[in-house]
């Protein structure tokens, strides 16, 4: 005797077929609508032993490989419709890690590392802090170099909690030990980023 909710059955090419009407009758902006019309059929609601919901009517469509002519939108960019703006766009952070990396001379950018800070920040004042960024720079070189992220996530979890005194200070030296290092970058080395 199988224990559980049995799995629904459902037909490849049926699923194929619906999802194939549907779109030939309307457009979708968003894949979800797609399938939330696809569970309002009526072939969906009258499947045994249960009706056919939108989230496992796109479960079978990804594990049967199925197509659609309704793209997956990015979240916050709108629906993707051509080949250029599938494209991935770099982010600022992204540039500015992959500076930090070329000027210390590290292969790999760390944004949020992982376990305790190997170096013991004593103090929130200027000097402290870029000797202390100094230090975990020189823990991790030269394979990686820990991104103004990671620098503040250390702080955050190791020092001090985001909400009290001296987070902020840390991080506003933090962000100027970055702006300072990557000021180190000839004119001609920014070119390449």
């Amino acid at each position: 005797m199988s224990r559980g909710r049995q799995k629904l059955v459902i037909d490849k090419e049926k699923l194929q077929s619906v999802i194939n009407e549907l779109e030939s009758k309307q457009s979708f902006t968003k894949i979800g609508d797609l399938f939330k019309a696809v569970a309002n059929t009526d072939w969906a609601k009258n499947l045994s032993p249960r009706p056919l919901t939108d989230q496992v009517a796109r479960l079978r469509f990804k594990e049967f490989d199925l197509e659609c002519k309704t793209k997956k939108a990015r979240k916050g960019k709108g629906v993707v419709s051509s080949a250029k703006e599938k494209e991935v766009k770099v982010d600022e952070s992204v540039k500015e890690n992959s500076k930090l990396a070329a000027v210390v001379g590290a292969r790999r950018v760390t944004r949020i590392p992982s376990g305790e800070c190997p170096v013991k920040l004593n103090s929130t004042d200027k000097e402290a802090v870029f000797e202390w960024i100094e230090k975990v720079q020189e823990h991790y070189a030269p394979d990686k170099v820990i991104s103004p992220e990671g620098l503040a996530y250390f702080v955050n979890y190791n020092f001090y909690s985001s909400t009290g005194n001296g987070y902020e200070e840390v991080c506003k030296h933090i962000r100027d030990w970055t702006n300072e290092t990557l000021g180190a970058l000839s004119a001609e080395d920014s070119e390449s980023f």
